[in-house]
């Protein structure tokens, strides 16, 4: 069994006028970057060089990156470097690592999908780096690609939140204290609506929006517009609500984060496949998480 998180992987143009979307070949040619990037790193025994640095003092990188038709296939790492083991009692070395050894690496195979620009990344056992701190590593390890390739554009990676998650918020709720949201446009026509394709059309890379009650007072809903906002961040952006459950004096705070609630699935792995029949599996559950955070939200007014 394999559980896999999503992300929204998109190059977006700075300037809207002179620039349009990379497409599926832009994406193609954007991971064959990568490739480049990695292989090298791992040609010269160096991945340690193009890594990112978790909280946790692991690193973390891209290690195989390869590009196919419709997707690329890969897997990321999470090692520290092994250098030598002392002696505590007579403070002599012991063991001395060769290059690129670690004691603790940890794989985390990966579908990118050119179309709709989603990454499927593996989580099994929760091994994976938390949301913030993979979105981190993940930006350190592609930006000097978009850099050099892609000059004119801007990276943005978004996790996908499960709709139900969102869902539940607003079954639960009986006040909201504060909603906070934040979007960016999407990059295909194909998946937007027509706020998405205004921002676009404005040049407008992000909006970011608020809506608070007064101390000591609820607000019955969020707006239709921040409802809205909501519904986009799921696959392009993030948010947080902060609401109330509960009845008269037995009222209770709570918090919700987007970030908290991935798009998640588990794929079982069959006796008889192999690993690009597993991998291509993957790719094909993208179109079902993309769903999953596409999913319209209802709320007690609708």
């Amino acid at each position: 069994m394999a559980g896999f998180r999503y992300y929204n992987v998109q190059l977006l143009p700075i300037d809207v006028h002179k620039r349009g979307d990379v497409g599926k070949a832009g994406y193609q040619r954007f991971f064959a970057g990568l490739r480049q990037r990695v292989a090298r790193a791992v040609q010269d025994r160096r991945v340690e060089a193009i890594a990112y640095g978790l909280r946790s003092g692991l690193l973390f990188s891209a290690f195989t990156v390869e590009p196919a038709d419709d997707y690329t296939r890969g897997k990321f790492l999470k090692f520290d470097v092994a250098e030598s083991v002392i002696d505590i009692y007579t403070s002599k070395t012991v063991f001395t690592a060769s290059p690129g050894a670690s004691a603790h690496p940890t794989y985390f195979r990966f579908a990118f999908d050119y179309e709709r620009h989603i990454l499927a990344v593996e989580d099994t056992l929760g091994r994976l780096p938390s949301t913030g701190q993979l979105i981190k590593a993940l930006s350190h390890l592609l930006e000097p690609v978009r850099s050099e390739l892609f000059p004119e554009y801007v990276l943005t990676i978004d996790q996908l939140t499960a709709s139900e998650a969102v869902q539940k918020v607003f079954n639960e709720a009986k006040g909201f204290r504060r909603v906070h949201v934040t979007v960016t446009f999407a990059n295909s026509d194909k998946f937007v609506q027509s706020l998405q394709k205004e921002l676009r059309e404005k040049n407008i890379h992000q909006v970011e929006h608020i809506e608070k009650a007064s101390k000591g007072s609820l607000m019955d809903s969020p707006t239709d517009f921040g409802q809205y906002l909501l519904q986009i961040a799921q696959r392009y952006g993030n948010a947080s609500i902060s609401y109330v459950v509960g009845q008269g004096k037995t009222l209770k705070r709570k918090i919700f984060r987007m970030k908290d609630h991935p798009v998640r699935q588990i794929l079982k792995e069959g006796k008889k496949e192999t690993e690009p029949q597993f991998i291509d599996r993957v790719y094909q559950s993208i179109p079902v998480a993309e769903k999953r955070a596409s999913a319209p939200v209802r709320t007690s007014n609708d």
